[in-house]
């Protein structure tokens, strides 16, 4: 998961993080558990996302499957 993809995303699109829940029909407390790594992103959400914020596959790869080395 790459969070700061994510959130870039977001700044370029304009949605904040509790406007995002609104749009996915979540509660702003699960996605921000979601976004601090508490707990993961299901498919059918990465699939709201994805459709919100107009990701394209090579986008949606980099984001929700990459893997962070540290």
């Amino acid at each position: 998961m790459n969070i700061s993809e994510l959130n870039a995303e977001l700044a370029r699109k304009n949605i904040s993080i509790p406007e995002l829940a609104k749009l996915m029909g979540v509660s702003k407390k699960l996605i921000y558990s979601r976004f601090k790594g508490e707990t993961s992103f299901k498919h059918d959400e990465i699939c709201k996302i994805v459709n919100i914020l107009s990701l394209s596959q090579e986008k949606m790869m980099l984001i929700f499957f990459s893997k962070q080395v540290s």
